[in-house]
């Protein structure tokens, strides 16, 4: 996997290399190949967007002399270097390649001066052309318009020979159609009337009958409802009679009942008194019977009289009572006999009633009833006559409108034979115009073809003639434009080479001002080209902008691409291992972690070659720093944290610092520390230190680490209570840089001592 990401590197390297050949050989779409292998293998690479625009420069530069409006010659003059500039390039040295925009700039303002002589040239030369080409132009217009109005004035005579022709013969024709069609036109329309005037009397007739059957209709069905009407009369009348005999039937019931109640009460009363009479005489008949049984028996005992007092009295009690009984008995006995003998004439006195009702409402009943028919009867004739009036009138109006009708179809089919027989006779006569107009046509072409071809050849050989005239104008003027192309081309590069020497004189004297010196020497220049380099991979990850201002320095320094690619090498590799032993130093990297090194490898391009060549010199780093170890410096004063750093990583040491106790507490987790050296008091919280002290002694692992105290603070008390806490040594501030390295190495030396034994 390695060897084949080393190989794709050196093919990376090796298209790069390709393109930039073929740039400056001028071969650009040889680069762009390039550039596309390059890109399927590396295709982040800033250096594939900055070849594509140093390719679109340098195409510019190429094409820059042919945007102007003038043709190429065919010398061969246009190119991407004149002679005259490369002479201008070996007088003046490496002057000329000072600003390679510079000289595109004056170069452009160059071509544009003589430009505007050249088109000027051109401009004259062409109104020359132009002038010859409208004389020529006129003279073949002349004998062109001479020639047409001979030709036109035999077409026209011809035309009028051929035209009297055509319009007699058309006129004859013409005539002789028309007599025929207008026999046919009158004939047709005789038979259309007739056939029109048939089918309007049989459509009269038809509706005649309709009309009749539709009044019939209307005469039943006004019979039907003069029958409806007089069956609902007649019901009504029969309901009415029916309730008025209920009527009176009910009211002759009642008075009759209240007669025979009156009668029957009488009669009741007059039962009531006879009975009572009867019952008091027969009572007072046994009174008297019983009152002389008892004076018989009053000469007995009065036991006995007592006795037979009781028989009596219960005798006469029982005898009242069946005389009670038999009275009542035949008191309803007798009114029952009375209430039939009442109800029997009631009856006969309702039915007496109701016949002499029934003959009353009868008699009435008739009457009304043949009123009521004669009333209908009346206005069923009324009707009747109304729709047989109405029938008429209907009739009449029909038989107008059939007249009407058939007038305005017969109108109809005249105007419609009319305008047939005239799209008729105008579809012959554009039968016979069209067919004397082809012959016509046909005879005419004939004779234009025949003048036209004369004309023709007339017209072709004197275009020859000036047709040659012409091109060899043109050829004398296109030689006098190539000479004065030439001249001006001349000039213009005799006054460039001026100008670049002008200003390559004017940019030296300015450097000189300045006091910045050229890199000359090929020593120079690489190493001005590694510490722009160098500079860049500083920063951080190269960018296309980056990129393109290394490949402008390159073609500035006149570098070629090997040497870039060596350079280069040499700065990822030195950048490469500078960021290694920062990381170690700083704590950040630890040297057991592959893939953090696997990371840097491929962010800096490093190949396993040049790892292995850089990884003695990695070792041996790495064991000077850890030969003292790593120290936690913890205080809020971020200046102090700095110097302490400085003079620690000066003596050898790895320094971490933190500037409160969360931050120290969370560097222990990340990575081991030999000793911390932590500040007592912090600005939110007074000897916070003790507290921070306490915590790592909480945790076994860290409980053997030796712990430094350093503050301002020169109390006896806080010295005391560090020391009691267990803390290895206390510091004052400020300190010495010698006593703190003497006593941070001397505590080292005695934990590695009890750690190893």
């Amino acid at each position: 996997m390695a060897k084949s990401k080393e190989k794709e590197q050196d093919d990376f390297r090796q298209h790069l290399r390709q393109a930039d050949k073929f740039i400056i050989e001028g071969d650009f779409e040889g680069a762009k190949a390039e550039l596309a292998a390059a890109k399927q293998l590396d295709p982040r690479n800033p250096f594939i967007l900055a070849f594509q625009e140093r390719i679109s420069v340098f195409k510019g530069k190429k094409d820059a002399p042919a945007k102007g409006t003038e043709p190429e010659d065919q010398d061969g003059e246009s190119g991407v270097e004149t002679a005259p500039a490369a002479t201008a390039r070996a007088r003046g040295g490496d002057r000329s390649t000072a600003s390679p925009a510079a000289e595109s700039e004056l170069r452009m303002l160059l071509e544009e001066e003589y430009k505007q002589k050249y088109t000027e040239e051109l401009r004259q030369a062409e109104e020359r052309a132009k002038k010859l080409l409208a004389e020529e132009k006129a003279a073949l217009e002349k004998n062109f318009l001479k020639q047409r109005l001979e030709n036109e004035r035999e077409f026209e005579q011809l035309k009028l020979r051929f035209e009297k022709e055509y319009q007699d013969n058309l006129a004859a024709e013409i005539g002789k159609t028309e007599r025929r069609m207008d026999g046919e036109y009158q004939s047709e329309l005789a038979r259309l009337e007739g056939d029109l005037r048939t089918k309007m009397d049989q459509d009269l007739q038809a509706r005649l009958i309709e009309e009749k059957e539709r009044l019939k209709s209307e005469l039943r069905g006004l019979a039907e409802k003069e029958r409806q009407s007089a069956g609902e009369v007649e019901s009504a009348l029969r309901a009415e009679f029916e309730k008025r005999r209920e009527e009176e039937t009910k009211k002759a019931r009642e008075e009759v009942q209240q007669q025979l109640q009156e009668q029957h009460r009488r009669e009741e009363e007059k039962l009531k008194i006879l009975l009572t009479e009867e019952f008091e005489e027969r009572l007072k008949y046994e009174e008297k019977k019983l009152r002389e049984e008892l004076e018989k028996n009053a000469k007995k005992g009065e036991d006995a009289h007592r006795l037979e007092l009781n028989k009596a009295r219960q005798a006469g009690e029982a005898l009242e009572k069946k005389l009670r009984e038999e009275f009542n008995r035949k008191l309803l006995e007798s009114v029952r006999k009375a209430e039939t003998a009442y109800e029997e004439q009631a009856g006969l006195r309702i039915k007496e009633e109701q016949e002499k009702l029934r003959k009353e409402m009868a008699t009435a009943f008739q009457a009304e009833q043949e009123k009521e028919r004669k009333s209908l009867k009346e206005e069923y004739e009324k009707l009747k006559a109304s729709v047989e009036k109405n029938s008429q009138e209907e009739m009449a109006r029909m038989k107008q409108q059939g007249e009407a009708r058939l007038a305005e179809q017969v109108a109809s089919a005249r105007k419609q034979l009319a305008e047939e027989f005239e799209k008729k006779a105008a579809g012959l006569r554009n039968e016979l115009e069209s067919k004397y107009q082809k012959e016509y046509e046909a005879k005419l072409a004939e004779e234009r073809a025949k003048v036209h071809r004369e004309a023709d050849q007339k017209i072709a050989a004197e275009k020859e003639r000036l047709e040659a005239e012409y091109q060899r104008s043109l050829a004398e003027q296109n030689q006098k434009l190539q000479s004065v192309r030439k001249e001006l081309r001349a000039g213009m590069e005799a006054e460039l080479i001026k100008r670049m020497e002008s200003l390559a004189d004017e940019y030296e004297t300015k450097l000189d001002l300045l006091g910045i010196r050229q890199p000359e020497t090929k020593a120079e220049q690489v190493n001005f080209y590694r510490e722009a380099m160098m500079a860049r991979y500083l920063k951080g990850d190269l960018d296309v902008e980056d990129a393109k201002k290394l490949l402008q320095l390159k073609e500035l320094l006149g570098l070629s691409f090997d040497e870039h690619l060596t350079i280069e090498a040499e700065v990822r590799v030195k950048t490469y291992s500078d960021r290694i032993r920062e990381g170690i130093r700083s704590g950040s990297l630890n040297p057991e972690d592959r893939t953090a090194i696997e990371k840097l490898k491929l962010k800096y391009g490093i190949s396993d070659d040049e790892s292995r060549d850089l990884e003695h010199h990695l070792l041996a780093s790495f064991g000077k720093l850890q030969t003292k170890g790593r120290v936690l410096v913890v205080d809020d004063d971020k200046l102090l944290c700095k110097t302490i750093e400085g003079i620690l990583m000066d003596a050898g040491y790895n320094v971490v610092t933190a500037g409160d106790i969360d931050a120290a507490f969370d560097a222990l987790k990340s990575m081991p520390f030999d000793l911390i050296l932590s500040d007592i008091k912090f600005s939110d919280n007074e000897f916070e230190g003790f507290a921070f002290f306490k915590k790592v002694q909480g945790v076994p692992q860290y409980a053997g680490l030796p712990f430094i105290f350093m503050s301002a603070l020169s109390d006896g008390v806080i010295i005391r209570s560090g020391v009691q806490l267990g803390v290895d040594d206390y510091l004052t501030k400020p300190i010495e840089p010698e006593l703190l390295t003497a006593v941070i190495e001397g505590k080292l030396k005695r934990y590695r001592a009890l750690k190893f034994q």
